[in-house]
Order: structure tokens, then C-alpha cells, then sequence
């Protein structure tokens, strides 16, 4: 080094670095990228990549890049499919039916004489039932749903 006050060559991307004769105007500062590379997790863990470290070869799991493992992320508790379960139940409930209905002549039988006998006012009713019956339980659904959220808060 020399005692005047030009210059020194430096890396690419560095400012130049004076050094004057008293040290005082000594200066040097580094890129953004050589900063990041340095001081960042990313540029540590890339300086050290490939290299297993103890932690991680004790423990099996990823060490951080400081060294230490890492700290698993503590999980929530799942919540209840409840509109799963209640249409698990339902369509469970209509395929037993079914498979009463069809599951002997005499009921089959009876089935058949009862859909023969509908009138158009029957027909209209049993649609009526059976989409209040959808509604009921999409509006059941709904207010298990908004209890869930409530308490999730």
C-alpha cells in the first residue's frame, strides 16, 4: 500500500479504496450483491452448500443455515369435514332405502303401485319436500361452518 491518496485496485462491483496517510480516509464499501451474498441466509447456505452439517446428519432433518436445526413449524389442529360427514349421511340413508326398496318383490312391488298412484299435485309435493329438504340441510351446513370459523377466532 501506498502512502498517497489515489486509488487502490479493488474487486468488481467495489468502490476504490483510498488510503491516505493518516488512515483516516480509509474507506471501503461493498456491492449490494457482495453484502447479500455475505450476510444473507441464501449466500450462507450457498456458500456451504453440499456440506452436511452434524446437526443435520444426527437429526435427519434440514439444519438452518446458522448451524442449527430447524425448528419445526407447530401445525394447527385439523378441523372437523362436518359437511362431509352430513353428506356421507345422507347419501348413506337414501342407498339404504334403496336397497330396502329393492330388496324384495313385495316392496318393489308396493314402490311401484305407490308412484303409479302420483298424481301431478303428488309429484309437485314430493319435488316441494325434496328441495326443502336440500335447503334445510345446505342451511344446516352453513351454520355448522359459521360456528367453525367463530370459533377458530
Amino acid at each position: 500500500m501506498s502512502d498517497t491518496n489515489e486509488p487502490q485496485a479493488t474487486d468488481a462491483g467495489a468502490e476504490p479504496r483510498t488510503d491516505g496517510a493518516t488512515g483516516a480516509a480509509q474507506t471501503e464499501a461493498l456491492s449490494d450483491e457482495a453484502a447479500t451474498s455475505v450476510l444473507s441466509p441464501e449466500g450462507a447456505a450457498a456458500a456451504g452448500a453440499g456440506a452436511a452439517t452434524a446437526a443435520e446428519a444426527a437429526t435427519g432433518e434440514p439444519a438452518s443455515v446458522w448451524g442449527e436445526p430447524a425448528a419445526p413449524a407447530p401445525l394447527a389442529r385439523p378441523r372437523t369435514r362436518w359437511a362431509g360427514i352430513i353428506w356421507g349421511a345422507v347419501f348413506s340413508a337414501l342407498a339404504l332405502t334403496v336397497l330396502i326398496t329393492i330388496a324384495s318383490p313385495e316392496a318393489r312391488g308396493a314402490f311401484g303401485d305407490w308412484l303409479a298412484s302420483l298424481t301431478i299435485a303428488g309429484f309437485v309435493l314430493v319435488a316441494v319436500l325434496g328441495l326443502g329438504g336440500l335447503i334445510l340441510l345446505l342451511g344446516l351446513l352453513a351454520g355448522i361452518r359459521s360456528l367453525q370459523r367463530h370459533f377458530a377466532r
